[in-house]
């Protein structure tokens, strides 16, 4: 599949936006939701972010933020490496 980068202005703007899919052998109602977040903020942060956007530490800096926030409202986001939040102790 070739890469946005590579099409032309008028390819570019007939993209209407982007998905991100879950898929595991062992999902079910009691971990999808952690599975999923902040996986899928992951491809949120490449899909709204501007396209010059690039640095890989900037968005896990991001995304340890966002995952922190979902903790802090109640959403069992999984972590997605190393990392502290406040809510990680709240059980």
């Amino acid at each position: 599949m070739a890469s946005l980068r590579q099409g032309s202005r008028r390819q570019h703007d007939l993209v209407m936006g982007g998905e991100a899919c879950m898929w595991g052998e062992f999902v079910d109602a009691t971990n999808s939701i952690s599975a999923t977040w902040p996986r899928a903020a992951a491809v949120a942060e490449r899909l709204w972010s501007d396209q010059h956007v690039r640095d890989r530490y900037d968005a896990e800096d991001r995304l340890h933020e966002h995952r922190c926030r979902m903790l802090a409202r109640g959403l069992p986001a999984q972590p997605l490496g190393p990392g502290f939040c406040p809510q990680d102790f709240d059980f």
